[in-house]
This record gives structure tokens, C-alpha cells and sequence, in this order.
């Protein structure tokens, strides 16, 4: 069971932008899981009446090849994605969360299907996974920082100019909303109630938006319309794409800017 990844027509892809090679690369992956698992059980039924007494030492050999294919290209992803996150290109992780998805999704059937071989077997996928959700953690925490520490902030303008740097930032939020499952399962590792996050974060909002206000208290107040809009794009944001403490605060004071759209 080996997959045709690395073929002449991966190889001609080196004409192609980085990004257009991610995204094929993903895509080419992400068909590599489901015809893993599909061969996978085949093979484990067949062995399982061709060898019935030895069945899950069989199987196993049959399958570490393509297993460890299967990893080592995962692997060579994230090390994409992590140097893209090391330029401040934060669209290299959009395009990894699909495949953290599908690893998610197909997580059952991988223990169930790997459950007869060795704990180093298994523990091999565990790893994939785990690192993977690492890398999304840590490249959503540096986005943020990113964000915070960015001199371009300091340069937009107060009259509600979209400017570039916030547009780029609310477009990667909104990206990230596509993926809402795998973005829930980084940020709070340990299954939090979606409804006890939403009321965690609309106070949050509150006392971000009251702060926002104390400090600035010479500038022009929003109209109510313009409070309730900006409230309720927070919300729609807040309990998917950010940690209560610091991406509040990122949305709550760039929301106004994107008002004159």
C-alpha cells in the first residue's frame, strides 16, 4: 500500500508559488487519508481470514510503510505552514486546518483500526495530531501578538478608513470561521460548553468596550446602531476565532474600522 506521492506531476509543481504547492500538497493529503483508511480496512479484513492467528503482527507490517508515508508528509506540511507563520503568513495555517479537521473527524476510525497493532504504532497518529493542534495553537497566539505589537496600527486613520492591515486581519478571522470545529478544539482543548464560551465572552466584550471608552473619552462616541453592530460582530467572532482575554480585545478595537465599509 504506497501512495503516488511523490510523481512527475508533484515534481512539475516547483514552477507554482509557494502557496499554490500548500494547497495541492493538501489537497493531494487529504485524499491520501481517506485511501489510507479505505485500504486499511480492506487489507485488515483480508489478512484477518488469510492469517487469523497472526493477524495483527501481519497487518501491521503491511501497513507501516504507507503509515509512516502517511506521517512524514503530514509532518513535511506542518514544516510549511511553520515557516509561512515564521513570515507573518498566517494564510499557511488556514490551509492546514482541513487536514487537522479530517484527522479529527477520523480519529475513531484510525484507534479502532489501530487498536490490534503495537502503542509505538498508534502513538505515531496520536503524535501527528497533537502536533499539529500545537503548531495551530501556537501560530493563532503569535497572529495575535503579531497583531497587537504591528506599527502599522498606530498609523490608521481615526475617521474609519479601512486600512490594509486591518482588512487583511478581519478577512484571516473570518477564514478561520470556515473551520469553527478544528479553531473550538485548539483554543479550548478541554470541550467547553459552545454556551458557557459565548456568555465567557460577551463579558468579556462588555468590560474590553468599557475600558475602550474610559481611555478615550475625548473622542467621538459610536451612535447606538453603530454599538449594537460592532457588539454583535464581536459575537458572531468572539467564541470561535479568539481566547477571551486577548482576541476580544484585538475585535473589540478593530471593529470600528470596518463600520465604513
Amino acid at each position: 500500500m504506497i501512495f503516488p506521492w511523490h510523481s512527475p506531476f508533484h515534481s512539475c509543481l516547483v514552477s507554482l508559488g509557494r502557496d499554490s504547492i500548500l494547497h495541492i500538497e493538501i489537497e493531494t493529503y487529504m485524499a491520501c487519508i481517506t485511501a489510507f483508511l479505505s485500504l486499511a480496512k480492506s487489507e485488515y479484513t483480508m489478512v484477518s481470514k488469510v492469517f487469523p492467528l497472526n493477524c495483527s503482527n501481519t497487518f501491521e507490517t503491511l501497513i507501516q510503510v504507507a503509515l509512516n508515508q502517511l506521517i512524514q508528509n503530514g509532518e513535511n506540511i506542518m514544516s510549511s505552514v511553520r515557516r509561512a507563520c515564521s513570515r507573518h503568513d498566517y494564510t499557511a495555517l488556514v490551509a492546514m486546518l482541513p487536514v487537522l479537521g479530517r484527522l479529527m473527524e477520523e480519529d475513531k476510525e484510525f484507534n479502532t483500526l489501530l487498536k490490534c497493532t503495537t502503542s509505538g504504532t498508534l502513538a505515531k497518529f496520536s503524535k501527528l495530531v497533537t502536533s499539529m493542534k500545537t503548531l495551530a495553537a501556537r501560530a493563532l497566539t503569535d497572529f495575535s501578538a503579531h497583531v497587537k505589537t504591528n506599527p502599522d496600527r498606530e498609523s490608521m486613520s481615526k475617521d474609519g478608513t479601512v486600512h490594509e492591515f486591518n482588512s487583511n486581519t478581519i478577512l484571516f478571522l473570518q477564514q478561520l470561521l470556515s473551520f469553527a470545529d478544528a479553531v473550538r478544539s485548539i483554543l479550548y482543548p478541554h470541550d467547553v460548553d459552545s454556551d458557557t464560551v459565548t456568555m465567557e465572552v460577551s463579558s468579556s466584550v462588555q468590560v474590553d468596550v468599557q475600558h475602550d471608552t474610559d481611555a478615550d473619552e475625548s473622542e467621538e462616541q459610536p451612535s447606538d446602531s453603530q454599538e449594537s453592530m460592532g457588539n454583535d460582530n464581536q459575537r458572531a467572532l468572539s467564541p470561535y476565532v479568539c481566547e477571551c482575554s486577548t482576541w476580544l480585545c484585538l475585535i473589540s478595537r478593530m471593529t470600528p474600522l470596518t463600520r465604513a465599509r
